[in-house]
């Protein structure tokens, strides 16, 4: 892939037109420029990890590299809620594993985020919030996510 690097080399700190940059929608950008090859992209994915020095890099083993993201570096792609109620997650890095429900947030402007079990942040896409709203409610003017005998606060109602 990429030989190693030293962290913000003499061009600065990865942005949407240096280095390695990840926007918010999953797209890849290399130098202001769209990663177009899916293989290229789905490795760049698969391949997150949280840096020693506390960023975000990519890392094919001894290979690394950082990168900046415009907003997590994880997307939830999928939510299905599974017997027992776990609800179950797929991630744009290929993992699948439950929702750590003690991490789950609202943000104000609605977007729904939780961590993934290696410690990385993840913003829901708008399909995997939508497949949970069967088992959203309204209850005392917030918003709770009904698991079985589990609610979990959403954040406030609008009005």
């Amino acid at each position: 892939m990429v030989a190693p690097v030293e962290p913000f080399a003499a061009a600065g700190p990865p942005g949407p037109t240096v280095g390695l940059y990840l926007r918010a929608d999953g797209t890849w950008l290399h130098d202001g420029q769209e990663v177009t090859h899916a293989r290229l992209s789905a490795l760049l994915h698969h391949s997150i990890a949280v840096d020693p020095a506390g960023g975000w890099m990519v890392t094919t083993g001894r290979d690394r590299l950082p990168f900046a993201c415009e907003d997590t570096p994880l997307r939830v792609l999928a939510a299905t809620i599974q017997p027992e109620d776990v609800v179950a997650l797929t991630f744009s890095n290929g993992q699948s594993q439950p929702l750590v429900v003690a991490s789950l947030t609202v943000d104000p402007d609605a977007s729904w985020r939780c961590v993934s079990r290696e410690g990385l942040p993840a913003r829901f896409t708008r399909a995997a919030v939508l497949s949970l709203a069967h088992a959203v409610d309204e209850q005392g003017g917030m918003y709770v996510l009904r698991l079985g005998g589990l609610t979990v606060p959403l954040g406030a109602s609008p009005g």
